[in-house]
């Protein structure tokens, strides 16, 4: 989820995704990004997310090669919505 404007700086210090500031060098926002949520309704629409697809990906792949799959397409996420915003911020699990 990406948001611009001025409530967007709670976010940016939480550890969102800005262009300018991975820009600058902080690529450690592609990780903190997937912990960040924008809203209430974003954090529980990613819990049952979460809930459903996770349970089932558990049994199908096991905990480790789902937690690996959560974290790589998190920072992939993340990745692609910093290649392809020119402003704003972008936060959350999916990018």
């Amino acid at each position: 989820m990406s948001r611009t404007g001025d409530d967007a700086t709670g976010y940016i210090r939480a550890g969102a995704v800005s262009v300018g500031l991975v820009d600058e060098g902080q690529w450690w926002r592609f990780a903190s990004s997937i912990f960040v949520h924008i809203g209430v309704s974003h954090v529980l629409l990613n819990c049952i997310a979460i809930w459903v697809i996770g349970r089932v990906a558990e049994t199908m792949f096991g905990r480790g090669r789902t937690l690996a799959a959560f974290f790589v397409g998190g920072f992939v996420g993340a990745v692609a919505s910093y290649l392809t915003m020119p402003a704003g911020i972008a936060a959350g699990a999916s990018g």
